[in-house]
């Protein structure tokens, strides 16, 4: 993932934007935007910040989804001249819906006739509302007063979304793209950049 970040102090907070675009999944193939906005206070000693993570989709299953995290770091001053380590967790909250299963794409076997069928006209989906959550470990590098690489890895859990198409191969297939792809419980990300003044 590539991170582009800005970070503003107003007062005794400290605020971090950040984007990224990067591969999820087992496979790494399913490719995402992020946009993430991070704050800290300094009445908590700058251990504690929340970060507000927007993430488009755009492999086997497209949409948005919101995602409010809590990171812990095991020691202050976050900003320019401290790499750390940190937990986080993590809720979240998406609108998704599969891509169009054109014809071919699904195949079956019909125990009445004995033979495999395909699917023969495209086969679209539905929008899903999906819940996820998650904790991760994670570690804060920085480097030069301005450039960041951030990297964490962690369990990503989703709650699955209910397919009910007329095929029931067609539900399968989409049941098992989504958990190799955006339900992948296997969380690993990092992110390479730069604060801007």
């Amino acid at each position: 993932m590539f991170f582009i970040g800005n970070t503003l102090t107003f007062g005794a907070q400290t605020t971090t934007f950040s984007g990224a675009y990067g591969l999820t999944g087992y496979n790494l193939d399913q490719p995402e935007i992020q946009f993430n906005l991070e704050t800290s206070y300094e009445g908590n000693s700058e251990k504690f910040s929340q970060l507000y993570r927007w993430r488009y989709a755009m492999g086997d299953f497209k949409g948005l989804i919101f995602e409010y995290n809590n990171r812990f770091y095991f020691s202050k001053n976050q900003d320019y001249d401290n790499s750390k380590w940190y937990l986080q967790a993590k809720v979240g909250y998406g609108m998704l819906k599969g891509k169009e299963q054109l014809p071919g794409d699904v195949n079956w076997y019909d125990p009445v006739t004995g033979d495999y069928m395909q699917n023969m006209d495209n086969i679209l989906d539905n929008r899903h509302i999906n819940l996820n959550y998650g904790l991760a470990l994670g570690y804060k590098f920085v480097l030069f007063d301005r450039l960041i690489f951030d990297l964490y890895a962690g369990y990503n859990g989703f709650i699955k979304p209910k397919f009910t198409n007329a095929i029931e191969a067609s539900n399968v297939l989409r049941r098992d793209q989504f958990s190799d792809g955006i339900g992948c419980p296997i969380e690993f990300q990092w992110s390479l950049g730069f604060f801007l003044d």
